[in-house]
């Protein structure tokens, strides 16, 4: 999970906010392989595939933790571990 922090800590560094979102909705048992179909992501991916995108290992280990599928693909045919290793998310390709 993600380390100790404050509200000023979140609001200053994005992807420790999202870490802690991730927590949160992990504890509140939510579906961690849910795909996306929103205008924002026309593409199917994953909290995980995301969490990749945007270069957190934090919210990768959470969302492992949580059981999320590591070979679910997207609209184009790409895994979490394809955007793990184009955005450097070291420690997990």
């Amino acid at each position: 999970m993600c380390a100790s922090w404050t509200v000023a800590d979140a609001l200053w560094d994005k992807k420790l906010l999202i870490c802690q979102v991730v927590t949160a909705l992990v504890e509140a048992r939510a579906d961690v392989n849910i795909k996306g179909t929103s205008f924002v992501d026309t593409h199917g991916a994953t909290p995980l595939m995301l969490a990749c995108i945007h270069g957190s290992a934090e919210c990768v280990q959470t969302l492992l933790t949580a059981s999320a599928q590591v070979f679910d693909v997207n609209a184009l045919g790409h895994t979490a571990l394809h955007f793990a290793a184009e955005y450097g998310v070291s420690g997990y390709v």
